[in-house]
Parts: C-alpha cells; sequence; structure tokens
C-alpha cells in the first residue's frame, strides 16, 4: 500500500472537507505543506486497519453516498460521503438537476458559471456530502456522437478550462470539495473498461490535458481516473497508472500525490 498517497487523500479532505454547521470552519485553505504535515500526524495515529479501511471504503452504495468511507475515532476523522456527479447531487430526492455542463459554456459567462457552481456546491453540503463527483473535462467530446459529451464544456480545451476552473471554485467556494474526470482520454462508454485510446504527445498537451491543468490550477481537491488504457501497443496500464499522464504532467503543475 502506499501510504503517501494515504497522506495525500488526508490532507485534500484537511484542506477542504465540509463539517458541521456547528463546528469551526478555517476560513483559510491549507497550503500543501500545511496539509501534508497535518495529514501526516494524523497518519502516525493510525492503525494498519484503520489505514487499510480508510483507502478501501465500505464499499459501493453501501453508506449514505455512491462511496463512503468509514469514520476514524482515533483522528476525529468523519465517515467521508462521496456522491455523483456533475450536475448536482445523485440519488436523492428534493434537490435539483443543474443546467448540463455543455449549455453552461455555450453562455460564455464565466460568473454564471462560477455561480452555477456555487449553488451545486451549496446544494451539495446542504444534504451532506463531503465530495462532488465533478465537473468532467473527459471526454472532451472529439467524437460528436459520444453519450457523455453534454456532461463536459465542450470540444474546445480553452473553454473547457475555463469553464472547470470556475466550476471548481464555485463548488470549493461552499465547503465542498470537487473532482476533476474523467483522467484522461475518456472519449466513449462502449467498452471503457477495456478500450485504449492512442494519442501522440503533444495532442495529448494541447487538448485532452489542457483542461485538466487549468482544474489543478483552481486548486482542485481532486482528480479521478478513467478506465480506459492509453496507447495500448506501448503499455497496459489504464490511464492514471502510465507515467506520463497523473504524476509526471498533472503534478508538475502543483498537484501534489
Amino acid at each position: 500500500m502506499r501510504f503517501q498517497t494515504l497522506a495525500a487523500a488526508l490532507s485534500a479532505a484537511s484542506a477542504t472537507i465540509a463539517v458541521p454547521a456547528d463546528a469551526t470552519l478555517e476560513k483559510r485553505a491549507l497550503t500543501w505543506d500545511e496539509a501534508y504535515a497535518k495529514a501526516n500526524a494524523s497518519l502516525s495515529k493510525l492503525s494498519s486497519s484503520d489505514k487499510i479501511n480508510l483507502v478501501t471504503g465500505v464499499g459501493w452504495g453501501k453508506g449514505a453516498c455512491v462511496g463512503n468511507t468509514p469514520s476514524i475515532s482515533s483522528i476525529r476523522y468523519p465517515s467521508l460521503c462521496i456522491q455523483d456527479g456533475p450536475l448536482g447531487v445523485r440519488y436523492a430526492k428534493g434537490v435539483n438537476a443543474f443546467t448540463p455542463g455543455i449549455q453552461a459554456a455555450s453562455t460564455f459567462d464565466r460568473a454564471l458559471i462560477r455561480e452555477r457552481g456555487q449553488f451545486m456546491g451549496e446544494e451539495t453540503k446542504g444534504v451532506g456530502v463531503h465530495n462532488l463527483l465533478g465537473p468532467v473535462a473527459g471526454p472532451l467530446g472529439k467524437n460528436a456522437l459520444g453519450g457523455r459529451n453534454w456532461e463536459g464544456f465542450g470540444a474546445d480545451p480553452y473553454l473547457q478550462g475555463i469553464a472547470m476552473a470556475e466550476t471548481i471554485k464555485g463548488i470549493q467556494s461552499a465547503g465542498v470539495q470537487a473532482t476533476a474526470k474523467h483522467y484522461i482520454l475518456n472519449e466513449q462508454e462502449l467498452n471503457r473498461d477495456t478500450m485504449s485510446s492512442t494519442v501522440d504527445d503533444r495532442t495529448m498537451h494541447e487538448l485532452y490535458l489542457w483542461p485538466f491543468a487549468d482544474a489543478v490550477h483552481a486548486n482542485v481537491a481532486s482528480v479521478m481516473c478513467s478506465y480506459n488504457k492509453i496507447n495500448v501497443n506501448t503499455h497496459s496500464l489504464p490511464a492514471c497508472f502510465w507515467a506520463h499522464t497523473l504524476t509526471c504532467r498533472v503534478g508538475n503543475l502543483g498537484l501534489r500525490e
């Protein structure tokens, strides 16, 4: 198990996790170094069982959200509640289905896009969710018939990046973690667990990576990997495990592992 990764998970949660209304909420977000120091102090208090449970979770749909971690009493870590999705809270009654990303981006109105994110964040926090699984920059939408293109903000990487950043800032201003997804080259749903996307280095940088770079610059709390593989003739690893994607590229922009 990579406990450095566990420390990163703890530090991201420390920086932006939603807390009960009667608790004291630090107004200033922690720096990466401060968050790491706080996470490492907590990590030293965890048993091996606690560490395993924290990174494993309780199972899909077996808690209040689609993803849940157990609470860890020794460090006063609450059960982390992770919920879909890019249009607001999924699997809940009495909540809004917000305007799809493709329509929000078509306004070319940065303030309006950020306000949409803020409203999603406020509603998400109101129902007790800590991490909202959105916004979406993958698929980018190169294939106009892609069934999930509407979740993102269009096939122009610059527009996609600006909309990602504004949405993330809006969501996280409400005290909820945002998740940039699906990283990367997730351009089709059919056989998404096994298919491979083929791309050259320049195209990766100038098109597909661009909006995720803007997400990192907007201090996104987390990034979700896609299932697909990349350049399968070269290697057979899923997207996030390819050394030239998340760690070497987005990591260089300031996202810590």
